[in-house]
């Protein structure tokens, strides 16, 4: 035999043995159990690695962010420190009459021993033209106080601030100012300068200035972060960045455009990466403004490869721990199938034997769970078909018995409607319905007999008749063939009347329990009210607190238990209404009163904008007044501090338009179909003291359509609002109005342009 003729035989042997382990119940319980394991684990893994990642570089982020606020806080410090020795100077005794005269020599007793006390790196005296008269120039990176040079003649009047102090110039901050200058060869020089008056006339200029970079490293111990400056234009004036001078000014210089677009936007933090001596780096630029002065631009720069190196530990970490929680997974999966397996294994086995005519096969398995409980009842089983072997043998036609079976009523009707056939259940429930079914299509008999009025024949829809005590339910289908020709429809009845009547039941069993409830539950209010109004003096906070919440929580569910049972009414039909004209604008003002608290605990502005001539309506006030207490509560609940909520009417044809709009979290397009359903809450709750049953909704729903009119969603966007309107009819006959309705509060509202507004 040859390769050739052996390979069908191998490959048949793999697919057979492939295929018995596809089929295998062990496969199929436990490679889904490691393919979800495996699943978990690696997801997990790269979650948290994710999320530790994430809040290292949030936190990284956040770290740059506070060294610049030390860095602009560090500048402003340095200039105030400017500003005392400045003033020192200037103030003096005998200074300014020293500066008048150009009494150099009485400039410097007076002046330099101000200089040394307050370690003044630069200080510069001059005369009403900008000569230099003095000039103290402490020697950079010295920390003997006695290491300075004095000198004097130098023509300062060309200096950016000299001219605009000796000319006695103001901003909004006064007559000091300030600047960057460069001074070979110490570089960078950060000045404040002011005047120097006698009697009210400017006698010359007192400058006082401290090296960048000795500012710089300063800042650098606080700000714990590298710090460079740079011009408009993008070049470096002075760094704490370690390096060559030149190069790291070639590494740190940024382009113009990209200086242009921090000067745009200094509310922003604009950041850039940057390599430096093979290490990573995160700078974040903002720039600096003293005393309306923009001085330039600042950078702090941190090293990121830590973030990195966390992530890549954390990872490695979080690995193992995966790995090892993924192999004790595995472990106690294998012990728990074998557990599941192995017994049913056994099943499988006797099975097979009963199934091959062998009766007397008993599985022996004795277990306390669901698998016991199995093989109990196949045991059970094979005794019960030792016995019935007989009546199997001599049942009649299995499709015929299938059908009778059914407890379902099943009819088939062809293309005309005519019924081609109908099961022992249909008739009985058909003969029911009516004495002597009549010999007509199934579809007029379904309006004759349909509770309310007919449907527009929704093919897939639920249908109830009645039939003496007997609720019938009918569905009704399309029979269809795979080029969409339509051969008939097949109907299915169901007797529903124990459905209905546990409905009925359980309606009735929720408004016995909101009686019995409502009963204790107005003792305690009653209590509370009671206590509330005669002990406030005898109880201390707490225990008032305490009262407090019971007397509103008990509030909260009387409420709840007043919706169930208007609920029941409604499903019952037995919901009444006092329709009486109404003046709706008085409704709403007095419902916006009732919830004043709550919309100023909240912090909200409340909008009610009524039209002069606002008709009176046809409804009844307490049911109208329950809908708009719903509509308002809920745009107060749904609404985040500082939001707002309107509410407009005016007249719409015969009717009265109501829109009560707010700007809160708004509602998702799932969740609008369901809005007017019975004990639906939206999940998108802003905070978590919302309470309530679902029902608000619901009631309004129900109360508006018993007044003939309608309630709906106008509009909704998440995050941005919702609108809720309705109408109610306008009254035949109008009485008088009532004079500006009821007022809010005369310390919360205030009427502008014809609108009720409550401030914030």
């Amino acid at each position: 035999m040859g390769i050739s003729d052996a390979s069908p035989g191998i490959l048949h042997r793999i697919i057979r043995i492939a295929d018995s382990l596809t089929s295998s119940i062990r496969t199929k319980i436990v490679l889904p159990y490691i393919i979800l394991t495996l699943a978990v684990a690696v997801v997990g893994t790269f979650v948290v690695t994710q999320l530790v990642a994430g809040s290292l570089k949030e936190r990284f982020v956040n770290q740059l962010v506070d060294s610049g606020r030390v860095v602009s806080d560090s500048v402003v410090q340095k200039e105030r420190e400017h500003l005392e020795v400045l003033r020192a100077m200037a103030f003096t005794e005998g200074v300014n009459d020293a500066v008048a005269s150009k009494d150099i020599h009485t400039l410097n007793e007076l002046l330099v021993p101000v200089a040394v006390n307050h370690k003044v790196h630069r200080a510069e005296v001059t005369d009403d033209l900008g000569r230099e008269l003095l000039s103290f120039r402490h020697h950079k990176g010295s920390d003997d106080v006695r290491d300075y040079t004095l000198t004097t003649g130098a023509d300062l009047s060309t200096w950016p601030i000299v001219g605009p102090i000796l000319a006695g110039q103001l901003d909004q901050y006064g007559d000091k100012f300030v600047m960057l200058l460069k001074e070979e060869p110490s570089g960078y020089v950060f000045y404040t300068g002011g005047p120097i008056k006698q009697e009210e006339q400017t006698v010359g200029a007192v400058l006082v200035g401290t090296y960048l970079g000795d500012l710089l490293a300063d800042i650098k111990r606080e700000a714990l972060a590298d710090i460079t400056f740079y011009d408009d234009t993008g070049k470096v004036l002075a760094t704490t960045l370690p390096g060559g001078e030149e190069q790291i000014e070639d590494l740190l210089q940024v382009t113009p455009t990209f200086c242009q677009s921090i000067l745009a936007r200094p509310e922003e933090t604009l950041r850039h990466s940057l390599t430096l001596h093979g290490r990573p780096y995160e700078m974040a630029f903002g720039t600096l403004r003293i005393r309306d002065t923009r001085l330039g631009i600042f950078s702090v720069t941190l090293p990121s490869n830590f973030i990195l190196q966390k992530a890549a530990t954390s990872r490695i970490q979080f690995g193992i721990l995966f790995t090892l929680a993924t192999v004790l997974v595995f472990v106690i999966g294998y012990l728990i199938s074998r557990r599941i397996i192995v017994p049913i294994i056994h099943l499988v086995q006797t099975s097979r034997a009963v199934a091959a005519g062998d009766l007397s096969q008993q599985t022996g398995i004795r277990r306390s769970d669901e698998i016991g409980i199995l093989a109990r009842s196949f045991d059970q089983m094979t005794q019960s078909l030792q016995e019935r072997t007989r009546e199997l043998e001599e049942e009649a036609s299995k499709i015929r018995a299938i059908v009778e079976s059914i407890a379902d009523g099943v009819i088939v009707e062809d293309g005309e409607g005519q019924i081609i056939m109908m099961n022992p259940a249909a008739e009985r429930m058909l003969r029911n319905m009516s004495e002597g079914f009549p010999a007509r299509p199934i579809r007029e008999l379904l309006a004759l007999h349909a509770m309310g009025e007919p449907s527009a024949a929704d093919s897939f829809e639920d249908r109830r008749f009645e039939a003496g005590d007997r609720v019938i339910s009918a569905r009704e289908a399309t029979v269809v063939t795979k080029d969409g020709a339509e051969l008939g429809k097949v109907v299915v009845f169901r007797d529903i009347t124990r459905e209905v009547e546990v409905d009925r039941l359980k309606d009735e069993f929720i408004t016995n329990v909101s009686h019995e409830l409502r009963t204790p539950l107005t003792i305690i209010k009653g209590s509370t009210d009671v206590l509330m109004l005669t002990a406030k003096d005898k109880l201390d906070e707490q225990q008032w607190k305490f009262l407090s919440r019971i007397n509103e929580r008990s509030g909260e569910l009387e409420t709840i238990i007043g919706k169930v049972l208007d609920m029941t009414h409604i499903e019952a039909g037995t919901l009444g209404l006092n329709l009486t004209p109404a003046s709706l604008d008085g409704l709403i003002l007095e419902v916006m009163d009732s919830l004043r608290e709550r919309i100023e605990e909240k912090q909200l502005a409340a909008i009610v904008q009524l039209p002069d001539d606002l008709p009176q309506v046809l409804a009844d006030r307490n049911r109208v007044k329950q809908v708009l207490r719903d509509l308002i509560s809920n745009a107060c609940n749904y609404t985040t501090p500082g939001g707002e909520i309107t509410v407009t009417t005016y007249t719409d044809g015969d009717k009265v338009r109501v829109d009560v709009e707010d700007t809160g979290v708004g509602i998702s397009k799932p969740d609008q179909s369901r809005l007017f359903t019975r004990f639906f809450r939206s999940l998108e709750v802003p905070h978590d003291d919302v309470r309530g049953a679902g029902l608000g909704l619901y009631m309004a729903e129900a109360l508006i359509e018993a007044h003939g009119e309608r309630i709906w969603l106008e509009r909704s966007e998440p995050g941005e609002g919702s609108v809720f309107s309705f109408t109610l009819p306008i009254a035949e006959s109008q009485e008088s109005k009532e004079a500006n309705s009821l007022p809010l509060d005369a310390g919360n509202a205030e009427a502008v342009e014809h609108h009720t507004v409550l401030r914030r």
